[in-house]
């Protein structure tokens, strides 16, 4: 995809000011790479993590059973946006990502906190954290296929239910979807989370399954396979995704997830793609960017989609204009507590996605226009 010359001329400079926001961040404190929270989507006044706990408590009169600690789901999604290697996104913090996102490794599983024993590792972590870390030639084959493994064993049985409910979005018990957490005792310190689905996470897995089966590392699980794309593409609806997901409240996170799934895979754009097109052209008001991130999330889905560039300039100089000073862009609500309206998002998040949505196959071609500015 390739943005008028204007468009992408003026775009060079804000990914000039966003690679210094990314190099201080890569020298800087370890509290960068973790998320924000804030209990309004409009993310008007942060709460400080050690106080979530006790406001949940206090609002809801119920007590989650963990504290919030420090997290490394930031640098999974970094890891999982940049390229291998990335002309804006430093080094040496994919570096730090990685060291993060290795923190959180239990056997096959990742999990969210670094330091929340009291929290089970989920199949999202896991199939981000093993994804990128393949694709940025940190995870060798044989553990990428054995972490595909453990994903295909977090399905709820396939006998209990077979051909009865398994692709419908509401149905209670998806028999062969991959849930968000495992249902054993693996994790014997962790709290029971129960049988939780979230077509967002649906994705990512479907992500680093098909990864493990391109690069021959595993090919078991068709039938996990197949339920779990059926729920995906059941939630395509808009009555279904205009409504987010439970860990994911904004509607073009869903598409993104989608997007990045059919864009790197034939089947699943030609079994998807459809219908997720469908959804971009249509432009439905309640699917529009409500904030920076999502602009940023929209922007990625359609570029990945083919929608014509043209089409783009106008959504990425919004974008430019919701730049700061220090060349971050600010925080956002990406994800959410299920149980609670507790949003999570941060200045490094949002920037991570803007410079991927900003980015074009013009400037790919050519590794050092950013860091030359004759080139």
């Amino acid at each position: 995809m390739v943005m008028s010359h204007s468009t992408s001329a003026t775009s060079d400079l804000f990914l000039e000011r966003a690679r210094a926001y990314l190099e201080y961040s890569a020298n800087g404190p370890a509290d960068l790479f973790s998320v924000q929270a804030s209990l309004d989507s409009g993310f008007r006044r942060i709460i400080p993590r050690p106080l979530i706990r006790s406001r949940i408590k206090q609002i809801s009169g119920v007590d989650p059973g963990f504290d919030i600690g420090a997290d490394a789901f930031p640098a999974m999604i970094g890891m999982a946006l940049s390229r291998n290697p990335d002309p804006v996104v430093p080094e040496n913090l994919l570096a730090r990502f990685a060291e993060q996102a290795a923190m959180c490794h239990q056997r096959y599983r990742y999990s969210y906190f670094l330091d929340t024993p009291q929290f089970a590792a989920d199949t999202d972590c896991t199939s981000l954290s093993a994804s990128a870390l393949y694709e940025h030639g940190r995870l060798s084959a044989s553990e990428l296929g054995s972490t595909a493994r453990e994903l295909l064993s977090a399905t709820a049985p396939l006998a209990a239910q077979r051909d009865h409910g398994a692709d419908r979005v509401d149905s209670p018990d998806r028999p062969g979807v991959i849930m968000v957490y495992w249902d054993d005792d693996a994790d014997p310190a962790a709290l029971s989370r129960g049988r939780k689905y979230d077509a967002v996470v649906c994705a990512n897995a479907l992500y680093t399954l098909s990864l493990a089966q391109l690069s021959g590392a595993c090919d078991e699980g068709a039938e996990i396979l197949d339920a779990t794309s059926r729920y995906v593409g059941a939630h395509l609806n808009p009555s279904a995704y205009l409504s987010g997901t439970r860990y994911y409240p904004d509607p073009n996170a869903f598409l993104f997830a989608v997007s990045r799934l059919c864009g790197r895979f034939p089947t699943y754009r030609q079994s998807l793609g459809h219908a997720l097109s469908h959804q971009i052209t249509r432009g439905t008001s309640g699917a529009g960017p409500r904030n920076p991130l999502s602009l940023a999330l929209s922007i990625i889905t359609a570029d990945t989609m083919g929608v014509p560039p043209a089409q783009l300039d106008e959504p990425k100089r919004l974008l430019m204009r919701y730049q700061r000073y220090d060349g971050s862009w600010p925080a956002a609500p990406y994800y959410q507590m299920g149980r609670f309206a507790v949003y999570f998002g941060s200045p490094l998040l949002t920037t991570l996605f803007a410079v991927r949505a900003l980015w074009s196959a013009r400037q790919a071609d050519v590794p050092g226009l950013l860091l030359d500015p004759t080139a």
